[in-house]
């Protein structure tokens, strides 16, 4: 998937919300903002929820 925007963290808002699995290839940066982003929201309490099951859908 392509997706663009005018700064990272609407690139990763706009990949989140989407809810599925992702691999960052490019560009470098966005994998760093990434996992400070991942980092500052689990120490804020956040959690993770589980996969739902999907019915082949």
């Amino acid at each position: 998937m392509l997706s663009g925007a005018a700064g990272l963290d609407a690139v990763l808002m706009h990949v989140l919300l989407l809810g599925h699995a992702f691999e960052i290839l490019e560009p470098l940066e966005l994998g760093s903002r990434c996992r400070e982003l991942a980092q500052r929201l689990l120490a804020a309490g956040a959690t993770v929820s589980p996969v739902p099951e999907t019915d082949g859908v």
